[in-house]
């Protein structure tokens, strides 16, 4: 069934004709109301990458600390070790090594060692040990 076109709908409201004028303004604010949400976008981009950032620094930070952490406690480990080889030398017994012992400090000096190398462009030059 074919409709009758509005000018001979008598029913059909009646929309005004919009001007030249309008239609710059009407696409004016489409266009301020686009960059007003790309620049909205940009900010909230923004604060986004400064949070990834601030929490990348601080995984640094605990990852640095954990193997700080784990550093001090190989050394004390090792001078366990080292004590209780020199008691043993001094009762006379012969003392009892653990034949993994090296495969294992080895693996974890190797394991520490690549640690480093990775975090290094990261954090900047080391310092050097005290």
């Amino acid at each position: 069934m074919k409709r009758p076109s509005p000018e001979h709908d008598s029913a059909a409201p009646s929309v005004p004709e919009a001007t030249a004028a309008d239609r710059v303004e009407s696409v004016g604010g489409v266009a301020t109301a686009v960059v007003d949400a790309m620049r909205a976008l940009q900010a909230a981009h923004e604060q986004h990458v400064e949070a990834a950032e601030l929490a990348t620094a601080r995984r640094l930070e605990v990852i640095t600390a954990q193997a700080e952490l784990d550093a001090h406690l190989i050394r004390l480990h090792a001078r366990q070790e080292a004590h209780a080889i020199v008691a043993a030398a001094r009762d006379g017994e012969p003392p009892a090594l653990d034949p993994e012992e090296p495969a294992r400090l080895q693996e974890m000096a190797e394991r520490l060692t690549s640690f480093a190398r990775s975090v290094e462009p990261l954090v900047g030059r080391p310092t050097p040990p005290r």
